[in-house]
Formats: structure tokens, sequence, C-alpha cells
């Protein structure tokens, strides 16, 4: 008897701990996206509802690397150029695994770019041009 209620107890704790640590995940999730809308309030923007596109890529290690004909290393020295201008420069994040999170401006007619490191916004610029989508799909983990 003390054994089956030894065995339910600790099913029931694990159990628990598994919904538990969903609930955390679930709301770690909520508080980044709701972190880079604050970051781009804080610039005057609105996010577009529903206009979210992301992707995890691996940075080049370089500024200078080309994939499949596009020359990525410069597309993103310049994203890192703009990127500087609002405070955040990723060249120290080249060769890691990130986030690539693009979204829609309500007050604007522009996407804005954010980069993410372990959930933390390293880069974040306005795009000028729409290479953006062929540049994710060249980085994109395969």
């Amino acid at each position: 008897m003390t054994l089956k209620i030894k065995k339910f107890r600790v099913k029931s704790l694990l159990i628990t701990l598994i919904i538990i640590l969903a609930f955390v995940a679930v709301g770690l999730t909520t508080i980044k996206k709701y972190s880079f809308a604050a970051f781009l309030k804080s610039k005057g923007y609105t996010l577009m509802s529903d206009s979210g596109a992301e992707a995890t890529i691996r940075l080049p290690k370089g500024f200078d690397e080309v994939r499949d004909d596009v020359n990525v290393g410069e597309i993103l020295k310049e994203a890192n150029e703009l990127s500087k201008v609002e405070g955040l420069d990723f060249s120290s994040y080249l060769g890691k695994e990130v986030t690539l999170k693009a979204y829609g401006l309500e007050n604007k007619e522009v996407q804005v770019v954010g980069i993410f490191y372990l959930g933390k916004i390293v880069g974040y610029w306005e795009p000028s041009n729409p290479i953006w989508s062929i540049l994710a799909s060249s980085l994109e983990e395969k």
C-alpha cells in the first residue's frame, strides 16, 4: 500500500512539473514577443497584427560570406551598420544560431527586422530593400 502511494505521488509530481514547465515555456515565448513589441513601441512603432515572420538561422562567420550566389555577408554588414545606429551591434554573434524576426508596422510602410540570440535582441533595423526573404532562405538551417 505504501509503495502504491509513493508511486502515485511521484507520478503526480512529475505530471505537475511537466504542466508547470509547459506554462513557463508558453509564457516565455509570449514575453519575448511582447518584449520586441515593447522595444518597437519605445521607438514609436506599433506591430501590425499577424504580420510576423520568423526563421532560425546561422549567421555567417564573417561579413564576406557568399551563399547560393547571394553575398549574405555584405547584406548583413549593411544591416549591422543600420543596427549600430539603433545602439545594437550583432557582429559578435557571427557564426552563431540566432532567430531572425520580421514584422510589418501599423504606422509605417516598412518592415522591421530583429535578430535575437537566446531571446535577447542583438540587432534591429528597417530594411531598405526586399532582399531579406532571399537572405533568410539562404541562411535557414537545412
